[in-house]
């Protein structure tokens, strides 16, 4: 069991003999608890592209078949509009019996959930705790509205021209990011060719090239299905043109760039994890021009230089404020 997150572990501790193959699990961030034997019977709802071991996993926007399951547990997302969009659809898709848990960690937001959450859930009480961790059980409540989709977020970087649609939990949700800000204030003279967004979020980086440099082709990459939804919008918004990629780092990316740019993720969960963004930055001698560079704006206090100086010749800090920099990492 030690293998599992805390939040895992809660479960299993007050919920183990229920757990079957009338069982949706919803959106796990760890592959351990994804992958765990005690879960292998139930169906995963995930709306990230992480490999699961069960063959019954459903990625959005695709749904399960919710009639078939007595018993929904849900890893409480970070965006508490995501939470209420989530539990609405549910509780909508739900019979009245169904019994809906929620589990998180303390500092996640969980703690609002019984005031977030009375149009969704009814009776919703806390059923345990443990390990910095809160469970929650529910039942659907009738009254919940009905959600027919996200409703996208759109607002407008008014000194770029540039329209974006953004969804709830997807970085740069409703307003744009300062350290993407910066990232666009400083981009090369010129740039052409193939051009990659890595971790796209709603597509800012990447729409804003192809609009200004037309003598470019663009692909957007996000482990976020959410996110590749929203750079979809914001590229029809903008009346651009761009292939998105919903996949774990660079595993389904087989084209080579002459630019990457990106301003990566550097949490799973709640907590600092580099995993993703070394992984990405290791592969991407393999996915880059041999003249190809590299782009990277980060926290300041992340320890992204000597990441790139293992990947990289040559990393050059390009821009910086009081909490960001800019880095351009190629080889000679």
């Amino acid at each position: 069991m030690s293998s599992l997150s805390p939040a895992s572990q809660l479960i299993l501790k007050h919920l183990s003999d229920n757990i079957d193959k009338h069982t949706l699990i919803v959106d796990p961030l760890e592959v351990q608890d994804i992958n765990h034997p005690s879960f292998a019977e139930c169906t995963l709802w995930s709306f990230r592209e992480i490999s699961a071991t069960q063959d019954k996993q459903v990625i959005w926007p695709q749904t399960p078949e919710f009639s078939q399951f007595t018993k929904i547990i849900v890893f409480f997302p970070k965006a508490k509009e995501k939470a209420v969009w989530l539990l609405s659809m549910l509780a909508q898709h739900s019979s009245k019996d169904t019994l809906i848990y929620l589990v998180g960690e303390n500092r996640s937001g969980i703690k609002t959930c019984q005031k977030l959450l009375t149009n969704q859930l009814s009776n919703l009480q806390k059923l345990a705790s443990g390990k910095h961790c809160l469970l929650y059980q529910g039942l659907p409540n009738g009254n919940s509205p009905l959600p027919t989709d996200f409703v996208f977020k759109n607002y407008e970087i008014e000194q770029k021209s540039i329209k974006v649609a953004s969804l709830p939990g997807v970085f740069s949700h409703g307003e744009l990011d300062k350290g993407t800000e910066l990232l666009l204030n400083n981009l090369p003279e010129n740039i052409s060719g193939k051009i990659l967004d890595f971790a796209c979020g709603c597509g800012v980086i990447g729409s804003f090239i192809r609009k200004y440099y037309t003598d470019t082709q663009l692909s957007f990459c996000d482990i976020d299905a959410l996110a590749i939804e929203a750079t979809k919008q914001t590229l029809n918004c903008n009346n651009l043109a761009g292939q998105t990629y919903l996949s774990n780092g660079l595993q389904k990316i087989s084209s080579k760039y002459h630019y990457i740019f990106t301003n990566p993720p550097f949490h799973t969960g709640l907590k600092i994890d580099y995993y993703i963004s070394e992984a990405f930055i290791k592969a991407c001698g393999k996915q880059l021009e041999s003249s190809g560079k590299l782009y990277l704006v980060a926290n300041r206090f992340l320890k992204y230089p000597q990441i790139l100086q293992n990947h990289f010749d040559l990393v050059e800090v390009i821009a910086e404020d009081n909490k960001f920099k800019l880095y351009c990492a190629y080889n000679r």
